[in-house]
């Protein structure tokens, strides 16, 4: 086919082998880091407990344990085959710095990366955010699973006693939050702004318990006007820093985060508002 140049979106239930016919027949190649598929094959940089496992491979919750294979068995074959990927692509493309630093600590020696920032074609939204209370309205966009805080948000609502917060759910969850909110179900990006001028919410809630790359969610939520509290961590720690677009929690400390919420400074609220209104997106 004469293939001039190799584009590697993913090699999720793949072999390697691919790699080696390219490398053999000399053909360039360029590796998309969407996730921290070649550090772990677990991905998601979680621990047993569902939490970011700063690289405490004992506790890993992502490899299967088997009585005769060892993770740290698994995880030295594992990045032999992932370093032959890294090393040998013309470019190793991330969409912020936040994962190339989380590469760079496996993988100390590679200097072939690259931040190419996703883009996104999304209006920016009419709506006017306002800081609401009793309830304070609280949008969660996007797939919510247990590293994508599902399990934080029931404490969340289990610590709610007198119905402060209300919890508006955008995507899917798992497991089934419906008791923990009202489900607005699946949305097509092109409808986020609408649904969130019908649901008026205060701010969106990130609470991802592994390293975010990216997180549209992120995007979406400023782009329909929402300041945003998310995990100290990864991809939002550095976007939310670099824009001033929201706030930072520790999602370890529950009684923290809720104290945090219905406790929010007007004025402070209209400064993150302000920084929204600045932030320029990537088409």
């Amino acid at each position: 086919l004469r293939i001039d140049l190799v584009n590697i979106n993913h090699l999720i239930n793949h072999s390697f082998d691919l790699i080696n016919v390219i490398i053999k027949k000399s053909i360039p190649f360029v590796v998309n880091l969407h996730d921290f598929y070649y550090i772990c094959p677990s991905i998601h940089l979680v621990d047993s407990n569902c939490q970011f496992c700063k690289f405490n491979c004992q506790n890993c919750g992502g490899i299967s344990h088997n009585s005769d294979i060892s993770n740290e068995f698994i995880l030295k074959r594992w990045r032999e085959e992932c370093m032959n990927l890294l090393k040998n692509s013309h470019v190793n493309i991330a969409p912020t710095q936040s994962v190339i630093d989380f590469y760079n600590e496996i993988y100390p020696n590679l200097n072939n990366f690259k931040v190419i920032e996703h883009g996104l074609k999304v209006d920016k939204s009419s709506y006017e955010a306002k800081l609401t209370s009793n309830p304070i309205k609280i949008l969660v966009p996007g797939h919510i699973s247990p590293h994508k805080g599902s399990l934080i948000i029931k404490q969340l609502k289990e610590q709610d006693k007198n119905k402060k917060i209300e919890f508006h759910f955008m995507g899917t969850t798992i497991p089934n939050l419906n008791s923990y909110g009202i489900n607005h179900g699946r949305y097509e990006r092109n409808d986020f702004n609408k649904i969130v001028s019908e649901i008026k919410p205060s701010f969106s809630l990130i609470l991802s318990t592994c390293p975010e790359t990216y997180s549209y969610t992120l995007t979406e939520s400023w782009m329909a006007g929402l300041p945003v509290i998310a995990s100290d961590l990864g991809a939002l720690k550095q976007r939310i820093t670099s824009t001033n677009g929201g706030w930072l929690v520790d999602y370890k400390n529950i009684n923290d985060i809720y104290n945090f919420i219905i406790n929010i400074n007007q004025n402070d609220y209209e400064n993150k508002l302000s920084s929204i209104s600045k932030i320029k997106f990537k088409d």
